[in-house]
């Protein structure tokens, strides 16, 4: 993750990178599903978007607004086709109080 601060007007993108450990059984989450939540303490769970974009790679957005400043816990799933989805991201980091209106 970069190391800019994330407002409460701007949004989230992440974008997951998959390394799998040799022996996996599988090679590549392509034709699979992926998933990505984010949860403060004490609230609610917000749902994003988060879409398979490589054979390893995951993209994961949250709409500006969405997320209210404060501190966060986001998680990242992927499920190859015939796997069970496993967790490949877990974040925490701060959203920042925006000072433009709320639309």
């Amino acid at each position: 993750m970069s190391d800019d601060p994330i407002y409460e007007a701007d949004g989230l993108r992440l974008i997951v990178r998959v390394s799998i450990a040799d022996g996996a059984a599988f090679s590549s989450f392509t034709g699979g599903t992926a998933t990505v939540h984010a949860k403060r303490f004490n609230a609610s769970v917000v749902v994003g978007s988060a879409i398979i974009s490589g054979p390893l790679e995951i993209t994961c957005d949250f709409a500006p607004w969405a997320l209210d400043a404060g501190d966060w816990k986001v998680q990242v799933r992927a499920a190859p086709p015939s796997v069970a989805a496993l967790t490949v991201g877990d974040y925490t980091f701060p959203v920042l109080p925006s000072i433009v209106p709320r639309p």
